[in-house]
């Protein structure tokens, strides 16, 4: 998994994972998991650790298939840790134009953000404004830099304010004061500006509790 153990997203595909398994292969099932948690430590050494636990812990071990979540965790697995997993097939969660590697097979998905804001936009048509909200990590600046293009078709139909790598306490302060007809358009914050590190749930519960506007 790509993030940490109690992220809401974990949880969910934890769960997912092994019923569905679970139901095909019964008492046969020998499952293991681990987390990267790579929006808190995505320092290149950390994960450089991170991979030595990991050769440490299985090696020896026969695996039929590994199921990488994302691209960050198809990279460790691919990348790193060859020596380990070798040729055993691999199935991963990835974006449009994510290279296959070999004996890996994979769920493609596309993040819309235009379409979500076009959905807010429909649903309420008086807006005007719209902050779009993002944090400081490389990761939130990775999906800003994506709403910045994904959102910019929006321009001159609505005025468009990113707030972006704010410390959350002013942040806060900003989306308790925006004028009349806005919307709130949230990214991902996993970092603010002022380095505390937060689950992008946490941040979107006090995004959502300060903002005087509607949050998408």
């Amino acid at each position: 998994h790509q993030l940490r153990p109690d992220s809401p997203l974990s949880a969910s595909m934890e769960d997912v994972y092994r019923r569905a398994i679970g139901r095909e292969l019964g008492a046969q099932l020998d499952y293991y998991s681990e987390f990267m948690d790579v929006f808190r430590f995505a320092q290149p050494d950390y994960q450089a650790a991170f991979a030595t636990y990991l050769r440490a812990r299985y090696a020896g071990y026969h695996f039929d298939v590994i199921i990488a979540t994302t691209t960050a965790t198809l990279n460790l697995v691919r990348q790193t840790l060859d020596d380990v997993f070798g040729n055993v097939p691999v199935v991963f969660g990835a974006g449009v134009g994510i290279a296959r590697p070999p004996h890996a097979t994979e769920v493609v998905s596309r993040v819309s953000l235009d379409d979500t804001l076009e959905l807010a936009l429909t649903l309420q048509p008086d807006t005007r404004h719209v902050f779009i909200v993002s944090g400081s990590s490389e990761i939130d600046r990775s999906y800003a830099a994506l709403a910045r293009t994904q959102l910019g078709r929006f321009d001159g139909r609505v005025s468009l304010t990113e707030l972006a790598g704010l410390p959350m306490t002013e942040l806060e302060q900003r989306l308790a004061h925006l004028p009349p007809d806005s919307l709130v358009y949230y990214v991902v914050i996993s970092r603010d500006g002022a380095g505390q590190r937060l689950l992008p749930a946490e941040a979107v519960d006090r995004v959502v509790a300060a903002s005087n506007a509607p949050v998408y």
